[in-house]
């Protein structure tokens, strides 16, 4: 489009602190690209998780292996006055993908709507392997396995971040206010529980439900 200054763009996208500082700007065709953009290396991984299943096929593995699609972090794409996924534990951010196959122990097709957390896999993992490990409550997480067979999982779900030197430091070579800098400091929290979610930030010492 002719509103679209590839370079711009490009510059935003690989530098994104000015943008987060207030100083960049994009408008709803720019960040609409963004979105297309990103819509594009999500199809990027399902074609090489394709090649993955296809290798272990012919391997003959497919169905004695365990594969688990998920991510360490979503991506802002605008929300929150962000691009990329330095600052914040908004939704953008912690509501990431979990798709597990195991042919024999797991039912295809069937569809969670349960919130769970990455630190659940480690013990879902050593029961689908068959791995007796006591760990005596020293670690965080649960078994889904009694979750995908319907059992309620309880509890809340937390998300921590805590703005290490590297964010911080691309976001000061910038200039920004100082107020956006006092906003990025810190460590920030999240709590969920069924439709409320509470995020606590320790750079303000604010919270939000």
């Amino acid at each position: 489009p002719e509103e679209v200054d590839l370079k711009y763009l490009r510059r935003t996208v690989g530098s994104p602190m000015k943008y987060i500082a207030g100083i960049d700007k994009l408008n709803e065709t720019e960040m609409a690209i963004l979105r297309e953009l990103y819509d594009a290396s999500v199809q990027t991984v399902d074609q090489l998780v394709e090649k993955v299943a296809k290798f272990l096929e012919e391997k003959g593995e497919l169905e004695n292996s365990i594969i688990i699609i998920t991510a360490d972090h979503g991506e802002y794409i605008g929300e929150h006055g962000q691009i990329n996924h330095f600052f914040g534990v908004y939704n953008p951010v912690i509501k990431i993908p979990l798709i597990i196959r195991y042919p024999g122990a797991l039912k295809p097709g069937v569809r969670i709507a349960e919130q769970v957390q990455t630190t659940d896999l480690f013990l879902t993992l050593m029961e689908l392997a068959g791995i007796e490990y006591d760990h005596g409550g020293r670690v965080l997480g649960k078994n889904l396995l009694p979750i995908i067979k319907g059992k309620p999982r309880g509890g809340h779900i937390i998300a921590e971040i805590m703005v290490n030197g590297i964010g911080l430091d691309r976001l000061k070579k910038v200039n920004p206010p100082e107020e956006v800098v006092k906003r990025y400091e810190g460590r920030f929290y999240t709590v969920l529980e069924n439709e409320y979610q509470y995020v606590y930030s320790t750079a303000g010492r604010t919270g939000r439900l």
